[in-house]
Order: C-alpha cells, then structure tokens, then sequence
C-alpha cells in the first residue's frame, strides 16, 4: 500500500533504472533520495504505473517501507530546485497565496501586487549557512548527509556570491569551507580537486610547518584564512540544485 510522508522524512528508497529494482537500505530525505538514484544508478526513484509493476516492487521491497517517485507539493522554487524543507509562518494556508518571501527566519505568503525585498540565487548551487559551532570534520559529515558538501569556491563568480549571501551576517563571523591542507604534501585542496583559486588574506598561502590545516572565511573581508581543524564554527554547506520537469 502507499501512503504519504514527510519529503523531509528519512526513509530507505527504491532507485529504478529500466525493468531493474534496487532497494536502497540508507536512510535520506525524498530529494537526497532522488539525488542517489540519479548519481549512482543515472535513473531515478521507482515509478508504479499498473498492478503487476507494484507488486514487482513491493516483492523487491522486503516488507520495508520506503521511498518512491511520487510526490506531491503544489509550492516550488523559481529555479525548479528539489527542497524538502519547509517553514511556514503566517499564514499558514499554503493553497491561497501567490509567492513567498523570508522574513524573520520564516517563509511568508505574499500576493504578486505586495512589495517586499528579492533575494536571487544564481549558477548551479544553493548556499546554505548553518549556524551550529561545529569542528571542521564536524562539519564536512553534516554537509555530506544532509546537503551535497561543505561549500568549495572555485572562482570569482563563487566568492562573489559568498559575500551575497553572507551580507548583513555577523561582521566578525568566521565561517568553514571546504578547504583544507594535506598534511603530508602541504598544498591546499577541496573535498575532490586542487585548488586554482584562492583569496587568502595577505595574498599569502599558509605553508607547513607553520600553517593549520583547514580554510575558513571572516565576514568581516571575505578573504581565507587557515584555522585549526578542532575549533568550533558555523559553516557553510552548498546543494547542488537538480531541475525537476513536471
């Protein structure tokens, strides 16, 4: 039988590429979910169009409960970006109103004649600033399970945008990235490649033995420095935003 969830609930999934089933027994949200099946399997979660394919798929299912390709949300970001996240203030009536903005922390229903400020994402992620004091490994595992990683700026459009989305943030607030030192070569890498450009204060490299191992960024110039990888901070995730077609 189906029956509806939470998007933002975390449940096993079931990634289908052509006739092949595949129960996914990690437990992630329905766009993290979505996301896995696209990445490591370039399909997507199950879609049941007649009797014989749902039993198919309850008989792969093992008795579990878990995640297929339906959803239902009649609100959608602009870029057409998979959330599950949801914070309704007031009203909370989802269905009357025409578009959203952010005010005070929550998601507010506006009609289209109303004025309000425009916050604008571009390029192929979406910053997220996560306001809990972490250790920089801390850190890079809450990114990895419940965003795509800790931020990596690559160019100047990436540091650009940083500053966009960190301004009117705390004004000595220090933030980790995804920077970090290897600690037997000394050169200064992201989670999956080297870096080509930096910002670091000073226009100077932190070299060994001197240096400490992991990157942040201080809002109060938006360069890079080097910080000890135990020391607690906020951070910075990105989420790579997938187009759904509907």
């Amino acid at each position: 039988m189906w029956n509806d969830s939470n998007c933002s609930d975390r449940k096993h999934f079931m990634c289908q590429k052509g006739s092949d089933y595949s129960l996914i027994e990690n437990e992630l949200n329905w766009c993290q979910a979505r996301d896995y099946c696209k990445k490591h399997f370039q399909s997507d979660l199950v879609s049941i169009s007649n009797e014989t394919q749902n039993n198919e798929v309850i008989s792969k299912g093992q008795k579990k409960t878990f995640w297929i390709g339906l959803m239902h949300d009649e609100w959608k970001w602009e870029d057409n970006g998979c959330s599950t996240y949801r914070e309704w203030g007031e009203p909370s009536n989802w269905q009357s109103s025409n578009y959203t903005v952010q005010r005070d922390e929550r998601i507010q229903q506006l009609g289209y004649t109303n004025n309000a400020n425009i916050v604008c994402s571009t390029g192929a992620v979406r910053i997220k600033v996560i306001n809990l004091d972490f250790t920089w490994e801390q850190a890079y595992d809450y990114c990895m399970a419940n965003h795509t990683r800790l931020l990596q700026i690559e160019d100047q459009h990436d540091q650009e945008s940083v500053k966009q989305w960190l301004n009117g943030t705390d004004s000595n607030n220090t933030f980790w990235i995804g920077l970090r030192q290897s600690r037997v070569f000394g050169f200064w890498i992201w989670a999956d490649k080297p870096v080509d450009y930096d910002q670091w204060v000073n226009d100077t490299i932190p070299e060994m033995p001197r240096s400490k191992n992991c990157g942040v960024i201080k809002t109060e110039d938006y360069k890079w420095r080097d910080e000890n990888c135990w020391s607690p901070h906020p951070f910075l995730c990105e989420e790579d935003i997938h187009v759904i077609h509907r």
